[in-house]
């Protein structure tokens, strides 16, 4: 196997750390932008292995030297801000989100590498009534989601512009390793682990749930069938399923052989909780990249489940 050296923007995030630790352990060379106040929790373990650049990518002159000093064949770009109901700032959120975006783009033009992976998220669709394709109309709602949006029409622009290979992941909403504590599968195993009651708003809001083993593999395939990819191309990146609260919680009291408490209707209702359809059509992936998802809802829940029994202890600070 080729070795490849994959710089990652937003790698100590949930996604971007995930696919560090990945790539680093099938043995390509890995740097990672992160911002100065970053937490390094998720990649404490093989931060040592990686190069690290702190790096506000709002800043284009920081994002060249970076590029510059690395000099990389692949760029996956996770970095982001807005997607926790704390982060408000609207006008960092495009700073981060399509300037930054804007930043990266420009620089990997300005290089020598092969392929730069964009990180998407099915908030750029809005609310659909069927399986969200790449093809339908964007109806974002909220400054985030608009943000994601005009980043990913910057992507393919700029791809088909300049024939280079950009493309697009439009992740769904991936689960797993090191996922913060408030998303909801983690909230859900870590209540039961600690014996603790659950506050939720609607057993009936559904999610399109991938596991983040899937996303790494996803992400894989991309690098290696980059030549099938189109310029500019997006792919949207889930399981194909939808899940509700009320069967998350059913599924990870089976795997726990726990019950728990759950008080409903005392949780922040979120941009999209009113939506009664949000599934990926995973259709244009399979057929371009022969990539499907490996595990069951099911199956992700366990190992996520089992990881979190031997690392609770990060869930407690």
């Amino acid at each position: 196997m080729e070795t490849l050296k994959i710089f990652i923007t937003g790698g100590t995030g949930f996604v971007g750390a995930n696919l560090a630790r990945f790539f680093e352990s099938i043995g390509h060379d890995v740097a990672i932008t992160t911002r100065e106040e970053s937490n390094f929790w998720r990649i404490s373990e093989i931060e040592k292995g990686l190069t690290i650049f702190r790096v506000d990518i709002a800043n284009r002159e920081k994002v060249r030297y970076a590029f510059n000093s690395y000099k990389p064949d692949v760029v996956i770009h996770t970095a982001a801000f807005g997607g926790r109901y704390t982060e408000k700032d609207d006008r960092y959120i495009f700073d981060v989100n399509l300037n930054g975006t804007m930043n990266v783009v420009e620089t990997f033009l300005e290089s020598n590498s092969d392929i730069l992976i964009n990180t998407g998220t099915s908030s750029e669709y809005g609310f659909k009534t069927t399986a969200m394709r790449e093809d339908d109309v964007l109806e974002p709602y909220g400054s985030y989601a608009v943000s994601k949006a005009s980043a990913t029409l910057y992507c393919r622009s700029r791809a088909i512009e300049s024939s280079r290979k950009i493309g697009t992941l439009r992740l769904f909403s991936p689960y797993g390793y090191y996922e913060e504590s408030h998303r909801l599968i983690p909230y859900v195993l870590t209540s039961l682990l600690m014996d603790r009651a659950i506050e939720a708003n609607n057993p009936y809001n559904v999610r399109d749930f991938i596991f983040i083993e899937d996303v790494e593999n996803a992400y894989n395939e991309m690098i290696k069938g980059m030549s099938k990819i189109e310029e500019g191309e997006i792919f949207n990146l889930g399981s194909g399923m939808q899940s509700s609260v009320k069967q998350i919680i059913e599924i990870s009291e089976r795997i726990s052989g726990k019950k728990v408490n759950v008080e409903w209707g005392r949780n922040i209702e979120r941009i999209g909780d009113q939506a009664k359809r949000w599934v990926a059509n995973t259709t244009k992936i399979y057929n371009t990249l022969r990539w499907k998802k490996k595990y069951t809802l099911e199956e992700g829940i366990s190992k996520t489940y089992g990881w979190l029994k031997e690392n609770i202890s990060k869930y407690k600070r």
